[in-house]
């Protein structure tokens, strides 16, 4: 019996549950729920279950973060700098370009699908003063574990055009895109489209002509400190994060 169930995709003990709570219900008059319906429930456990999974990843990442504090001048050195820029781009880029120079420290990154780009501008350092890539690869003890290769790992890096902003918000924003972008992840809408109604930002499912986002990167980007974002109806969304080092900001892509 068991391993019938187990081919049907049913849970035996989740069933013997339900067995207790419905089969109890009919013999006061209940309905006992058919085969049909108690699959849809294990269906829907599961589903649960992976929703609950996906929550304790995001917290165990959460608590992995190291605690920032402010450095003093003599602090800041070539290594932390780097273990600042590398949680600006663990995960969604493979690599990044860091150019030094006596003005500032560039730092560029586009992902492989070319949907996420990031471009910095940072405070100058004299221990920075080369071009070199770095691949950050996890993080451990409270520091980034990264590596520095030769520039032309990263390869050359994406000109990014200006943009006549359509819309224009401060940091308050990025709580109501949160808030969005967990109702189309429940909804299981991997792209959703920007829409801009009454000088808002809206999230919705796509349609004809939409311009449609990755979750995943919209996700990634907004779990940072926002200070600014900025969307262009062309399918353009920049989100900015504002940082003692100087500031980061993201481009992302929207594709019909």
């Amino acid at each position: 019996m068991i391993e019938i169930l187990k081919d049907a995709g049913i849970d035996a003990k989740r069933l013997e549950e339900m067995i207790d709570t419905y089969g109890g219900a009919a013999a006061f008059g209940g309905r006992v729920k058919t085969w049909r319906e108690l699959a849809d429930d294990n269906n829907e456990l599961r589903r649960e279950i992976e929703e609950l999974k996906a929550k304790i990843a995001e917290l165990g990442s959460a608590l992995k973060k190291p605690k920032k504090r402010t450095l003093r001048p003599e602090e800041v050195t070539r290594d932390s700098i780097l273990q600042e820029i590398a949680p600006m781009v663990y995960r969604q880029f493979e690599h990044a370009l860091v150019t030094g120079s006596p003005d500032n420290i560039k730092v560029e990154a586009h992902q492989n699908g070319n949907d996420l780009f990031l471009r910095a501008s940072l405070k100058p350092h004299p221990e920075i003063l080369d071009k070199f890539t770095i691949v950050v690869h996890d993080i451990h003890d409270g520091r980034w574990l990264l590596e520095e290769l030769d520039e032309r790992v990263a390869g050359s890096p994406v000109k990014i055009a200006e943009f006549k902003w359509t819309l224009v918000r401060g940091p308050e924003a990025a709580s109501k895109l949160k808030a969005y972008v967990k109702v189309m992840k429940s909804k299981r809408v991997a792209d959703p489209v920007f829409i801009v109604e009454n000088h808002e930002f809206v999230l919705d499912k796509p349609g004809n002509g939409d311009f449609r986002f990755n979750l995943k990167n919209l996700e990634w980007v907004l779990k940072k400190d926002v200070s600014q974002i900025r969307y262009f109806d062309r399918g353009v969304l920049s989100v900015a994060v504002q940082t003692e080092l100087g500031k980061f900001e993201y481009f992302l892509r929207g594709r019909q």
